[in-house]
């Protein structure tokens, strides 16, 4: 059996009695087709371009949101007010405090 043979037996087997209309020769062309098209749908997202431009979009936004997030948060505590209890030494230290965590979490987004 060759492989044409084997390809329309193929075919009629999946069609039924569908694979049995048509000229041999076209119903072996739209089984080849229909098997490229199955290896088309297969391939990795990154051989689609449109796919691969989405994909670099959304992470430069996702990026470009994490550093305003991370620069929003950076600021509640360089605006942090200290308690009004607190004493002189204590206000200083909270200053401080306060510094070290916004300059750690602005340093986060420079360590990647």
């Amino acid at each position: 059996m060759t492989e044409e043979d084997e390809a329309f037996e193929d075919l009629a087997k999946r069609q039924g009695d569908w694979g049995m209309q048509g000229s041999r020769k076209h119903q072996i062309l739209r089984y080849a087709e229909n098997v490229e098209t199955k290896k088309n749908m297969n391939k990795p997202i990154t051989s689609n371009k449109f796919a691969v431009d989405l994909w670099s979009m959304t992470q430069m936004l996702v990026e470009e949101a994490v550093l305003a997030e991370r620069e929003a948060c950076a600021k509640v505590c360089d605006e942090l007010i200290a308690p009004d209890v607190y004493s002189d030494t204590d206000i200083s230290m909270w200053d401080v405090t306060c510094m070290d965590c916004a300059a750690a979490i602005r340093a986060r987004g420079e360590q990647a």
